[in-house]
């Protein structure tokens, strides 16, 4: 991502880490990037319920 994040590997691991940046109040991301990844982690949980 643009400030070098990298989570743990795997898909939970992923969406909790996904789900947590998106609702950090503190975060230094732009609000773009921030949409993106409100959509991005919005996605993976429709993708989950149909799985």
């Amino acid at each position: 991502m643009e400030r070098g994040l990298r989570p743990a590997q795997g898909r939970h691991v992923f969406q909790r880490f996904l789900t947590q940046l998106v609702k950090d109040e503190n975060s230094d991301l732009s609000p773009r990037m921030m949409a993106l990844l409100a959509d991005m982690a919005a996605e993976l949980g429709t993708i989950n319920e149909n799985v």
